[in-house]
């Protein structure tokens, strides 16, 4: 199995689960998500967010990813990724959002190694001080 260096599975997983949430002030949502690259797959675990409204649709950025060529087309949303940093990759992505759930893919390829990465999201309550 190739493997893709664990240094960029948190860089990553921190990108997909800040794009995922559709959320109103203060809801809490909970992301799920399952790494799949060829000969494995790799649960993430869960993580939760607090989200704006303001940021419903659009993926978020980190210091180490960048979002480009975001459309939004109804209640899906495409884009491109780029990661630099110790672990370079880039690649697609695409999310499908309700008012209470969310899933999507995103296609990433890292030094000829390729991954995709499933996700899930759920809203499962309010919190305060909501983030992106």
């Amino acid at each position: 199995m190739r493997s893709i260096p664990r240094i960029a599975l948190p860089t990553l997983a921190a990108c997909l689960f800040a794009s995922a949430a559709h959320a109103a002030s203060g809801e809490l949502w909970e992301f799920t998500m399952i790494m799949d690259m060829p000969g494995a797959q790799m649960p993430m675990g869960k993580q939760t967010f607090c989200r704006k409204p303001e940021n419903a649709m659009a993926p978020a950025a980190t210091p180490e990813c960048k979002i480009t060529d975001l459309k939004t087309s109804g209640n899906t949303t495409r884009y491109r990724v780029v990661c630099t940093g110790a672990q370079p990759m880039e690649g697609v992505g695409e999310g499908t959002h309700t008012a209470d759930g969310y899933t999507g893919t995103m296609h990433m390829n890292s030094a000829g190694h390729e991954m995709t990465m499933k996700q899930a999201g759920r809203k499962i309550g309010t919190c305060d001080n909501p983030g992106n």
